[in-house]
């Protein structure tokens, strides 16, 4: 009976070490559907006003500087890519006691550089392959034409963005010749769309 209980011993021992390997596994499922966003201008720069100035007879230039960014988002989340335009109306004078003559068209220009655009503050988003349309761009076109200022290629641009402005970005030129006395306004409008031509 001893002998037999011997046998038996290591079959038991072996068991048991087999049981203390052994692994478990098991899956958990989670999901979530994220919803397209809009892409839009959020915020202006705020109105920029040249000073009052007194008619020299030669060539003159007035400048001025926006005070705050542009702020633009695209939250769409589908990599489509944007482009951020701008455009102005004839500079014209409506005050009563003035002569009501607008000044000429090409007046009022925009300048820019690659490093006005940043990624806003924790946004995530990345300047990579958002081209701003660098150098000076007349606004105030006779075609009302738009001026191409800032675009983000396909699968770029996401997320949210400032476009800043250097010191005197915003200038008005003024010729003798065509310029008479008045208080002049306009209005820049600022495009934001899908998509378009490549800068």
């Amino acid at each position: 009976m001893l002998n037999k209980f011997k046998k038996l011993a290591p079959v038991v021992m072996v068991g048991i070490l087999a049981f203390g390997n052994s692994v478990f596994a098991a899956t958990t499922e989670t999901s979530t559907q994220l919803d397209s966003g809009s892409l839009d201008v959020t915020s202006l720069p705020a109105t920029a006003s040249f000073d009052t100035k007194t008619l020299t007879g030669t060539t003159d230039e007035l400048t001025t500087t926006f005070t705050s960014p542009l702020t633009l988002k695209d939250a769409r989340g589908t990599g489509a890519g944007w482009i951020l335009q701008a455009s102005a109306a004839q500079l014209t004078d409506n005050t009563a006691d003035t002569l009501g003559k607008p000044l000429p068209f090409e007046s009022l220009s925009l300048t820019l550089d690659q490093s006005n655009l940043t990624a806003a503050v924790n946004s995530g988003s990345s300047v990579e392959n958002v081209a701003v349309n660098a150098g000076t761009h007349t606004l105030d076109n006779s075609d009302s034409s738009k001026v191409d200022l800032v675009e983000a290629l396909p699968d770029y641009g996401m997320g949210t963005y400032d476009l800043n402005f250097n010191t005197d970005a915003l200038k008005l030129s003024l010729n003798p010749g065509t310029t008479y006395k008045g208080t002049y306004t306009t209005t820049i409008n600022w495009n934001l769309q899908a998509s378009g031509p490549s800068l």
